[in-house]
């Protein structure tokens, strides 16, 4: 059995913050895939999704659930957002 190669962040991917835990609220322009980077561990800690309805709307990190157990408060972190209507157009993933 192999392993799977591991996540990357997309190249047309777009720095939405990063800093320690928990890195600063951001703004999304639609709905996307947030790719949020561990530059302690050098790899991706979680990707998750913002909805449509988070459209045009400050996201904090610190206020998802889901986002905030998942991640250590002593790390830092890249967050990277690509919203819904790049996603089928974006190059390669980026080398990190």
């Amino acid at each position: 059995m192999t392993t799977p190669p591991p996540v990357q962040v997309p190249a047309g991917a777009r720095l939405v913050s990063h800093g320690p835990f928990p890195p600063p609220s951001f703004d999304v322009s639609e709905g996307g895939t947030l790719y949020i980077w561990d530059d302690n561990d050098n790899k991706i800690a979680l990707v998750t999704s913002v909805g449509s309805s988070d459209a045009n709307r400050n996201i904090n990190l610190a206020d998802m659930p889901n986002v905030a157990n998942a991640l250590n408060n002593k790390h830092q972190y890249r967050v990277y957002y690509v919203p819904m209507s790049a996603a089928t157009t974006l190059p390669s993933p980026l080398g990190q």
